[in-house]
């Protein structure tokens, strides 16, 4: 094999090596809405913003996140984190979701807001899901002290028709 043929063979392996451990950095997608990534336990649930109008108006959740959006195609998307060992909820995260599917070209980032007292602590967010299809959610959780290292959970939600 000639000196530029080893080279090649080279850098095709040294490639298929950095592919391989990009990839494995990346978290497992879960059609489940449960999944614990390095010792987060993310759990997540998302209901028509309708559910959370019927609730009185002075109810909390009435005007959580700046109020309740009134589209027919929104959503209230709720996270809840536990430290999967210790089993205590997560209450000082960062969280910021990703948003990928119809009606969402590229895709979309949003911080997800602090719902609760901290023994129920979760994180909360409408979101538009214009079509009964399949979305891809990113959860990115940075936690005080973990300097700019985010766990990250990937989940693929189907909106019902």
């Amino acid at each position: 094999m000639s000196r530029s043929g080893h080279f090649q063979a080279a850098a095709t392996g040294a490639g298929l090596i950095a592919a391989l451990a990009l990839f494995g950095c990346q978290p497992a997608t879960s059609e489940a809405q449960t999944q614990v990534v390095q010792g987060v336990q993310f759990a997540y649930g998302v209901v028509k913003s309708e559910v959370v109008l019927a609730h009185s108006a002075d109810h909390p959740e009435r005007t959580m996140h700046d109020g309740v959006p009134t589209g027919p195609d929104t959503y209230h998307l709720v996270l809840a984190l536990q430290d999967a060992k210790a089993g205590t909820r997560i209450s000082d995260a960062d969280v910021t979701l990703a948003l990928a599917g119809p009606g969402h070209p590229g895709r979309l980032v949003m911080a997800l807001a602090p719902m609760g007292p901290a023994d129920a602590a979760s994180y909360g967010g409408y979101v538009s899901l214009p079509s009964a299809a399949r979305y891809r959610l990113t959860f990115a959780v940075t936690r005080p002290g973990a300097g700019r290292h985010a766990v990250q959970a990937r989940f693929l939600f189907q909106r019902p028709s």
